[in-house]
């Protein structure tokens, strides 16, 4: 069985994995929170694309429809 400490849920819970977390985020140095946070940034900005592109192809889909 693959040891829980490992596998990101380390309570197997919402609240264990929440508490985990934190603890492992207060021991990163300031440097390592940023580059966290601009990782994250850039992750949001790419699912963001990807949201706009998908409403544009729907629109344009949506657009293209012979009437019935």
């Amino acid at each position: 069985m693959p040891d829980q400490r490992d596998s990101g849920w380390d309570e197997g819970a919402w609240p264990g994995h929440e508490r985990a977390q934190r603890l492992r985020l207060s021991q990163l140095s300031l440097a390592e929170k940023v580059r966290w946070l601009e990782e994250a940034h850039q992750l949001v900005q790419a699912l963001e694309r990807g949201r706009s592109e998908a409403a544009a192809r729907a629109s344009s889909a949506a657009d293209n429809t012979p009437d019935q």
